[in-house]
């Protein structure tokens, strides 16, 4: 296919005034289509500058429309006052004061005193209702007493571990990590990386030797597997062709005789 060369100006068609506001309209939809790809091609100082200014820009009516919900958090933070706490309408969440002399007792969950918010997770949530939705449960052979997860364990079955399918709370997450094995395929490509200690508070990133090592370890197992499956295969083939054979030879020497 020959292209054919762009015709100069002066040999072009002249277009009338509709044309003319046509392209130019289409020519303004293009630039504005393509303003949100320039955007990732800017550097970062000028990000930053155009965050800067679109927030300042929008924040008076931002305040302006989310005033009612503020008044609302403010009567809230207004009526707690010492030793007193605030639950909501469901009876979730609170909002309690903790006072020096307390905070100095637990230091490890009050570092110091002041306002705290208590949030009850969905997991905590959903485990109490009939239905139990979301709730599942994995196979893990050994928790220690002291761990986190160690009271998530049912009461009529053993082993068994309970935590909810969306919920992300540390001790949901420690009880799919510890039960990794029972775990869906899909859940268990976001966990791969992690490994957890019983007697740690946080997660670490696995190195990549530890990767290597449990990919290592996982392929050797799935060969194994599938040596097994075909070993016992070839063995049940052998063993029908062997059969097959005999019965034809019986076959054949009883319409001999």
């Amino acid at each position: 296919m020959v292209l054919q060369r762009k015709k100069h100006p002066r040999y072009r068609k002249k277009k009338n005034r509709e044309e003319n506001q046509s392209l130019k309209v289409a020519i303004q939809v293009k630039e504005k289509q393509s303003l949100p790809q320039m955007l990732y091609s800017l550097p970062l100082d000028v990000k930053n500058v155009i965050f800067q200014m679109a927030i300042t820009s929008n924040l008076y009516e931002w305040s302006l429309n989310h005033q009612k919900k503020y008044q609302g958090t403010l009567r809230l933070f207004d009526d707690i006052h010492s030793e007193c706490q605030v639950v909501d309408q469901k009876g979730r969440n609170k909002l309690f004061w903790i006072s020096e002399s307390s905070s100095a007792e637990n230091s490890d969950l009050f570092p110091s005193s002041g306002l705290y918010f208590k949030h009850t997770p969905i997991c905590q949530i959903r485990v109490k209702q009939s239905e139990q939705n979301g709730i599942k449960d994995v196979f893990i052979p050994h928790i220690h007493s002291s761990s986190q997860c160690y009271h998530r364990m049912w009461a009529n079955i053993d082993n068994r571990y309970w935590y909810h399918e969306t919920c992300r709370c540390s001790t949901c997450d420690m009880v799919r990590i510890y039960g990794y094995d029972s775990l869906p395929a899909s859940t268990q490509k976001k966990y791969t990386g992690i490994t957890w200690n019983q007697t740690d508070k946080q997660w670490k990133a696995k190195s990549f030797k530890q990767m290597k090592f449990d990919k290592n370890l996982r392929r050797n197992k799935e060969r194994r597997l599938m040596k097994q499956i075909k070993e016992q295969s070839f063995m049940e083939f052998e063993y029908f062709k062997y059969v097959a054979e005999y019965c034809s030879t019986r076959f054949v020497e009883t319409d001999s005789h």
